[in-house]
């Protein structure tokens, strides 16, 4: 998710100290913040968290254009509530791909936290972490234009500029939900603007340290998703080592399994690297995209439920 180009185009994302998330499958060269921290149901006096690195975490810089991949037809997005077909292409072809900020975890406990997960397939979330197959914080990024009015970071909007560094405050003790807004692309010949309107991201990271990783050679991913919209989804995965601005994405609706060797770094189109088998256990984020498109989107209370890896 705007397609996901995770070719590092998208939106201005967080860099994490221990490296966290933002794909380039929506615009090649965008950059995006990942609000990210150790989330609380109730909320924290003190603010979620943000792009993932440690406490310390800042807004990655826009790290260059992202190549459009053309303007986007006029008509070209999907009504919202519309079940597109998996894995079609989005209606604004171009869109950079969620990749630039990384999901902030905060310092690891005494004694510190596993790199990789040591068993389960199932992930389902707590007080705004993830637990079973990752178990590392939540967090939201977004563009410049997008808007997200909740989570908050203690009662103060989250923003691409202004991402949550401590505790972010989640609306459901039981899943990761986000509210907000995503304009309009602007329809041809007028250039858009994936660079600061990218869309909004939900994720996790696969531990509670940033940089670790899922460990296991998995097959598929489903992700189970409840609220609006439900159409025009990308699901991300970022490959640890990678750049912030390069994620693997595909298509989906909730409930359907995906191949994660069919994700793509330009999943819109098909036309970049798909993730081999080999770095499946290099996953360490994971989540999804609402890319913008040639029409406004309303989140409402849109929310990951569970996760769930297969062999």
């Amino acid at each position: 998710m705007n397609d996901c180009r995770t070719a590092g185009k998208i939106v201005t994302f967080i860099l994490v100290v221990a490296g966290c998330y933002r794909s380039p499958l929506d615009s090649p060269g965008i950059d995006k913040t990942e609000n990210g921290g150790t989330a609380s149901a109730v909320p924290a006096l003190g603010g979620a968290g943000g792009t993932s690195t440690v406490a310390t975490s800042t807004n990655s810089g826009t790290g260059g254009n992202l190549d459009s991949g053309g303007a986007p037809s006029i008509g070209g997005a999907p009504s919202n509530g519309g079940t597109p077909s998996i894995g079609g292409e989005p209606s604004v072809g171009g869109a950079p791909i969620l990749g630039g900020a990384v999901s902030f975890a905060g310092a690891p406990s005494v004694g510190g936290s596993p790199t990789t997960q040591p068993g389960g397939n199932v992930v389902t979330f707590g007080a705004g972490s993830a637990q079973g197959a990752m178990t590392g914080p939540g967090w939201v990024a977004l563009g410049i234009q997008d808007k997200v009015v909740s989570p908050t970071c203690g009662g103060i909007p989250i923003t691409s500029t202004m991402p949550c560094m401590t505790s972010t405050t989640w609306a459901s003790p039981n899943a990761l939900c986000a509210s907000g807004y995503i304009p309009a692309l602007p329809a041809a010949p007028v250039q858009a603007d994936y660079d600061n309107n990218w869309g909004i991201e939900i994720c996790a990271n696969a531990t509670q340290v940033p940089g670790g990783t899922l460990g296991k050679a998995y097959t598929t991913m489903t992700v189970y998703v409840t609220g609006t919209p439900t159409t025009g989804l990308r699901m991300m995965v970022h490959r640890a080592g990678d750049p912030d601005t390069i994620w693997y994405c595909a298509f989906f609706i909730s409930g359907t399994q995906v191949t994660l060797t069919s994700t793509n770094t330009h999943c819109w189109d098909g036309s970049g690297v798909t993730l081999a088998a080999s770095d499946v256990p290099k996953i360490d984020k994971a989540g999804l995209q609402v890319p913008s498109m040639s029409t406004a989107i309303t989140l409402n209370n849109l929310c990951i439920t569970k996760i769930v890896f297969g062999n």
